[in-house]
């Protein structure tokens, strides 16, 4: 399972690079799309299709995050990168804990194949809430704030 996340991970750039606008709006279909390839991955009977359902999962992940990495380089200023990415770092770090703590009390009453198919779907929530709120965001205007501070 490893190799084939690699492997995801080194197509997404390839991928990537196809990208030239609305990087957030791409970011946030990517995770849609990892919910439900995650989601079709708790349903799946087959190891060769949820080990290629990760693989695809793994180039939705790395084209989500180049983008959004992106996004923060061009629209941040460079004095607030490093306090930006250390922040970052720490909060996703804070929820993946908080993430696998619930995940594995929900174990204790509920079976793999719902936890991970809820899990699938809080991915395509989350990501419905984001697009909802960067149709608002203008990358331009708030880089055009950050600027000025």
């Amino acid at each position: 399972m490893y190799s084939i996340l690699g492997l995801g991970l080194i197509i997404s750039p390839m991928l990537t690079r196809l990208i030239k606008t609305r990087y957030l709006l791409f970011v946030f279909l990517c995770m849609i799309g990892e919910g439900f390839i995650l989601s079709a991955i708790s349903q799946s009977k087959f190891f060769w299709v949820a080990a290629l359902l990760f693989g695809i999962t793994a180039i939705f992940s790395g084209i989500g995050n180049t983008l959004v990495d992106t996004v923060a380089m061009e629209t941040i200023p460079s004095k607030w990168h490093g306090m930006y990415f250390g922040l970052t770092s720490m909060i996703s770090n804070t929820f993946i804990g908080i993430s696998m703590l619930l995940t594995g009390t929900a174990l204790e009453w509920y079976s793999p194949r719902l936890v991970g198919f809820f899990g699938g779907m809080l991915y395509i929530f989350a990501g419905i809430i984001f697009i909802l709120w960067a149709i608002k965001y203008s990358l331009q205007e708030e880089k055009a704030k950050l600027l000025q501070t």
